[in-house]
């Protein structure tokens, strides 16, 4: 690839001010508000998937984080075309806060 071939599509917008979580915000929502459990990643081999081993580590986790007195929990970024991830929590009251989406677009050199 020569560098006289590189086209700019689109420039991009430095930002102003940060656009992750508010660390401090949520610390005083999860101290006034009582236990708050942040759920992230959780990963199984391909050679153990549909087995039951992610349903078995949920439910010891929800008994464990209930048991502590947790009231309300919050996953990390989970695509709205992951119906087997959305699956997990079908059974318990939640609202929507965010959505996210994944784009494609094809770079043609």
């Amino acid at each position: 690839m020569s560098v006289a071939a590189v086209n700019v599509v689109d420039r991009a917008n430095v930002p102003t001010k940060p656009t992750g979580p508010n660390v401090k915000k949520n610390v005083m929502i999860g101290f006034l508000g009582g236990f708050v459990l942040v759920m992230l990643l959780v990963g199984v081999r391909p050679d153990y998937q549909n087995s039951g081993i992610n349903s078995l580590v949920m439910a010891d986790m929800f008994r464990k984080y209930s048991e502590k007195g947790v009231k309300w929990a919050e996953t990390n970024a989970i695509l709205e075309t992951n119906l087997k991830n959305q699956g997990q929590f079908k059974d318990f009251e939640s609202e929507r806060k965010k959505r996210r989406r994944s784009y494609i677009k094809p770079l043609d050199y």
